[in-house]
């Protein structure tokens, strides 16, 4: 895993923790997409590495911290963007709002990535036609842009 690659793992896990939990859903979403990827790059065991990055995602990562990091040119949309999804899939069934500890992760993210407001609203606008597209499931969008990010379908 590339540096960039673990930056991008350790800021999407911190956003899901937000709220205090990380559902199986969001975890079984995230490992069934990166050791694969992961994986085939080093060639390395993927039972190894699923539970490498099953800890990782289970480890502390402080949100403030992370962002005292440059944020990562090339991906900053996709992060976002990936971040929207990710805190739109931990909703509990039946929710429709982001919970506020969220809210405010994600919100001190778009501060961070400092991307002009028009560009924020046009990411936060295209995930959410990607979750009504994908039926309302948040997680299939976001399985969606994790393949297209690492080179997926």
């Amino acid at each position: 895993m590339s540096p960039e690659q673990e930056l991008l793992l350790q800021i999407l896990a911190a956003v899901a923790w937000s709220d205090g939990r990380l559902t199986r859903q969001e975890i079984r979403l995230l490992l069934d997409q990166l050791v694969p990827e992961f994986a085939g790059q080093d060639g390395v065991n993927q039972d190894h590495l699923w539970s490498e990055l099953y800890d990782r995602l289970f480890a502390y990562y402080d949100l403030e911290e992370l962002l005292q990091k440059s944020p990562p040119d090339h991906h900053r949309e996709w992060l976002l963007r990936l971040s929207y999804l990710l805190i739109q899939a931990g909703a509990s069934p039946g929710e429709t709002a982001i919970v506020p500890a969220e809210q405010r992760a994600y919100r001190r993210l778009v501060e961070w990535l400092n991307l002009p407001p028009e560009v924020v609203d046009q990411i936060e606008q295209t995930a959410q036609a990607d979750v009504i597209f994908h039926q309302g499931q948040p997680l299939a969008a976001l399985r969606a842009q994790i393949e297209q990010f690492f080179g997926g379908t």
